[in-house]
């Protein structure tokens, strides 16, 4: 009977690094996504599966059958993923409104340094002003919990794309 080769150290340590190159270009395709694509409601899930699906991918071209915790590892790879989405859409969003806010400032007549440097202090966008604005369609307010509890929602459904994404690759692969 031929049974694959237990995995090396070496191997082991490519496969990692391939993971976390892979999830990180998943993570910035998923920013860079149109916005009516990033708009349904299941978007989470399948950057989770594709994470994962991509992990187990390169173990099976590795020859080697997944272990547990290289499963447990993908799943919080996927939901990782979702964290890096949003931190990345949060840095590319705080860019864009500074820049409006330097414009406008711009635009305005003999403003001291002093006085410009506090308005563009006030105004900056902080994680909960975006997340509200993520998710305004819902009408949530910077203060309110339900924006932190959405993200996390979001998190977790990545996390279930990913174990549902391990079911669908077992059950393929039998």
């Amino acid at each position: 009977m031929n049974t694959p080769a237990p995995p090396t150290h070496s191997g082991t340590l490519r496969w990692l690094l391939l993971v976390a190159g892979c999830t990180l270009l998943w993570t910035l395709a998923a920013v860079w996504a149109p916005a009516p694509v990033r708009k349904i409601g299941l978007f989470s899930c399948v950057l989770g599966a594709a994470v994962v699906w991509t992990g187990l991918t390169l173990l099976r071209s590795l020859a080697v059958p997944p272990a547990r915790w290289q499963i447990a590892l993908l799943v919080l790879a996927a939901g990782l993923a979702e964290v890096g989405r949003t931190a990345e859409s949060y840095r590319i969003y705080r860019n864009h409104e500074a820049a409006a806010i330097e414009k406008e400032l711009d635009e305005l007549p003999g403003f001291l340094p002093e006085l410009r440097e506090q308005i563009a202090t006030e105004r900056q966008i902080e994680l909960t002003d975006y997340l509200a604005h993520r998710y305004s369609a819902l009408s949530v307010s910077p203060e309110s919990s339900l924006c932190w509890s959405l993200l996390v929602g979001e998190i977790v459904l990545a996390a279930a794309g990913g174990a549902a994404a391990v079911f669908v690759f077992r059950r393929q692969n039998r």
